[in-house]
């Protein structure tokens, strides 16, 4: 259970949550339907512009939706799992695989998170976490695998995460997450649990940090890594990693990386490495 003041996110606003929740729903609305919306909100024209409009915030070329990292909040539209640079018939004639090969761009691979109320007053689907990924230290996702994906401090970063990211762009935000957070806020002793999909989130790590996805391999046979600052032989702190298993009478020593110790306890406990591709797990 996460209990937290939320210093960050601005006092609940009624206009504030109109405008998060036209700017997502604009580009899917017909041209009479969308005129509608405009005009209810032309006493906050300039926010309106602000938020919609603006050239920070471009939209999808195929269907006219607002784009989020590069990819279209309508998940009917192919560009929500494919970036704009890709010509609009290949997906539709190509599989996957195909694609990938011709283009050298990977398929959006989407990792899910759950986000409840203590009271699951309110609950929330994220429908992909995997910026957090991207962003997290080798640490923090080993600990959110150790805890089972969900309900401890690195699940709670996951949620908040994206809290942060909202008040920087208020494109990225996800409303009902917005809603969520103010629910919390406004209650004593009221907190909040995060649930990541496990498997979804291997499947990111095995092609964008394979390297980490080796070291969470590792630490489902009982390895357990650490990092530490030591002295190197000049005197001056360096940070290291190192390894240790129950099981196994070797133990590692200290590396530079935890690539380094991952790929050493993958040999001693003979598992098959994953191949290396991607971004280094640090």
């Amino acid at each position: 259970m996460a209990k937290i003041d939320f210093p960050f996110l601005p006092q609940p606003e009624p206009v504030r949550s109109l405008l998060l929740a036209a700017s997502d729903v604009l580009g899917q609305l017909n041209e009479t339907s969308r005129q509608v919306l405009l005009d209810a909100l032309k006493p906050f024209e300039r926010i309106t512009t602000q938020v919609v409009e603006s050239p920070e915030h471009p939209v999808c070329k195929q269907c006219g939706s607002a784009l989020v990292r590069g990819y279209c909040v309508d998940s009917t539209c192919l560009y929500s799992d494919w970036t704009q640079d890709i010509p609009r018939e290949l997906p539709e004639r190509y599989s996957a695989k195909d694609v990938e090969a011709l283009t050298g761009r990977a398929k959006r691979i989407r990792v899910r998170a759950e986000v409840h109320s203590d009271d699951r007053a309110m609950e929330v689907v994220v429908d992909d976490v995997a910026a957090w990924f991207e962003e997290a230290r080798p640490e923090d996702v080993l600990a959110l695998d150790a805890h089972d994906w969900g309900g401890c401090e690195a699940a709670d970063d996951v949620a908040l995460f994206f809290a942060r990211q909202g008040i920087a762009g208020m494109h990225d935000e996800n409303p009902a997450l917005a809603a969520l957070f103010a629910y919390v806020r406004g209650r004593r002793s009221m907190g909040f649990e995060c649930q990541v999909d496990a498997g979804q989130a291997m499947a990111w790590l095995r092609r964008w940090r394979p390297m980490l996805a080796l070291a969470i391999q590792c630490q489902v046979h009982g390895v357990k890594f650490s990092r530490a600052t030591v002295k190197d032989t000049s005197g001056q702190p360096v940070e290291r990693w190192s390894w240790t298993c129950d099981h196994v009478i070797t133990q590692g020593g200290l590396y530079v990386t935890l690539d380094d110790a991952a790929r050493q306890a993958a040999v001693v406990l003979g598992l098959r490495q994953t191949p290396r591709a991607g971004a280094s797990s640090d």
